[in-house]
């Protein structure tokens, strides 16, 4: 029993030490980061350090508590620390946090030189809670699908679409507890994926160890906004014969209201699993807990000759950060080609009326292409070509498509009658001649999009439909594919049917 004991005492040590070493190292990278110490010395300002500069941004903007940072210059930082965030995410995200609150509190000390605090008041950075968004990860993104076992606990990204969003709650991160049985407060007890109290009270007299003699402190708890996103497989990418996997992705602080239904993004963090309530009983049983011998067998529902029913698990997606796809794929590839782009247009002369709306790399490679492009002549009939090359013939379809896919101007009459600057195709013919090769070619480029076929849709599957929320029991409205392709194009197959 000793050496057991004195084993697991050194355990707990080493645990220690290795959290204090993946926050000291987190630290320093955020505040010693630069192109140069990587040895980036082709960057436009390699002794810049871009972290610093947003934590001063921070420290002006109290509200702003999201580090974000880009995980490949962590990995060309410090390999080490990395590697183990990347594989053990889940057990070093608080040293992760404690980490950019404690480069935050150097910073901010450098900054408010002269700013005495009074005796005896608090400081502000102690009640502040820090998040860190990572993005730009290694590995590609995983499908829904492949999110398995494996994966639990470690930094992934996704791929999916947002077929619905909840509303922004408030979430308990550490609670403050008061005893009932003494009096004695249990400060900055953390929750763990549920509603958690103290184990026991620390006053050796009193020992209350019942969960319903705890008395929640909300003045000195600690909240954070929190939404559930409600994603699935986009079409692409879901197997012949097989249905379209959802997930419920979790997001937090300044990531909650980033997305909207209908849109296409990549969400990272780290797949977590909770007991999944509504499988513990078949439908018609009820889940009941049973003792036997005395004994606790916890959650059992009715027996059988398959024995008794066991407790399952539903996944997660914690997400740490979310963005959509366009935004992710386009960044951080092409900078040098975007910042030659936008020297040429600066010594253009004229080229555009406002460069200085210019403010993603995409922005500027697009307007040095436009410009180039009417230069050439009969600009309308080669951007029709360009729509479903593969397909032969069909100008006047494809100019009706380029048409749509640029769209007009809203007008406003002076009778107040509101009209709108977009088209409707609708494509009618003979079989075989090409009709959904146009719709899939559409809904392949365009970002914003979606492809659905009227035989496998009702009439409330296209517009919306009623769904019950698993967690609340409340009804509310589900997107369908016209909603979901707001803004954009909604591709329907079969439309007859």
């Amino acid at each position: 029993m000793a050496t057991t004991t004195t084993a697991a005492v050194a355990n707990e040590s080493t645990e220690r030490e290795t959290d204090t070493q993946v926050e000291e190292r987190f630290c320093r990278f955020l505040l010693d980061y630069s192109a140069a110490s990587v040895g980036d010395e082709t960057a436009r300002e390699p002794d810049a350090r871009p972290y610093v500069q947003q934590l001063e941004r921070m420290v002006t903007d109290e509200e702003s508590s999201t580090v974000r940072v880009d995980f490949f210059e962590l990995d060309a930082f410090d390999g080490e620390l990395a590697l183990a965030v990347e594989s053990e995410y889940y057990r070093f995200e608080p040293c992760v946090r404690a980490g950019a609150k404690r480069a935050y509190r150097e910073v901010r000390a450098r900054v408010t030189t002269g700013e005495d605090r009074r005796p005896g008041q608090a400081d502000p950075v102690d009640a502040k809670t820090f998040f860190v968004a990572f993005r730009n990860l290694k590995s590609a993104p995983e499908k829904l699908r492949d999110l398995r076992c494996d994966k639990i606990g470690t930094l992934v990204q996704c791929r999916a679409v947002v077929t619905r969003t909840s509303d922004v709650r408030p979430e308990l991160l550490a609670g403050s507890f008061l005893c009932l049985k003494c009096g004695l407060e249990a400060p900055e007890v953390p929750q763990q994926m549920r509603y958690t109290t103290p184990t026991i009270c620390r006053n050796p007299q009193c020992n209350n160890a019942s969960k319903n003699k705890w008395q929640l402190q909300m003045d000195r708890s600690k909240f954070a906004d929190w939404q559930r996103i409600r994603v699935q497989e986009a079409t692409d990418e879901i197997p012949a014969g097989s249905l379209p996997r959802s997930l419920d992705v979790i997001v937090r602080d300044e990531m909650v209201e980033q997305v909207k239904a209908g849109d296409k993004i990549v969400a990272t963090g780290c797949p977590c699993v909770v007991p999944d309530a509504g499988g513990l009983a078949r439908a018609g049983e009820n889940a009941v807990a049973g003792r036997l011998n005395n004994m606790a067998q916890g959650v059992t529902g009715a027996q059988s000759v398959a024995g008794t029913r066991e407790m399952t698990y539903k996944m997660l997606f914690s997400a740490c950060g979310v963005e959509r796809a366009e935004e992710a794929d386009g960044r951080g590839r092409d900078d040098d080609e975007a910042d030659d782009a936008l020297r040429q247009l600066k010594s253009a002369g004229g080229a555009l009326d406002g460069v200085e709306d210019i403010v993603t790399p995409r922005d500027a490679k697009d307007a040095l292409t436009a410009k180039k492009m009417r230069q050439r002549p009969r600009l309308y009939d080669a951007l029709a070509e360009s729509i479903a090359p593969a397909v032969f013939g069909h100008k006047d379809i494809k100019h009706g498509i380029l048409l749509q896919l640029v769209g007009g101007v809203a007008k406003q009459t002076h009778e107040g009658i509101k009209l709108r600057g977009t088209i409707n195709v609708c494509v009618v013919g003979d079989p075989s001649t090409a009709k959904s090769q146009f719709l899939k070619y559409v809904h392949t480029f365009l970002s914003r999009s979606v492809y659905t076929s009227g035989k496998a849709a009702s009439a409330a599957g296209l517009t919306a439909c009623i769904a019950r929320d698993s967690e609340t029991g409340e009804f509310g409205v589900e997107a369908g594919a016209l909603m979901l392709a707001d803004n954009g194009i909604c591709c329907i197959d079969e439309f007859d049917k």
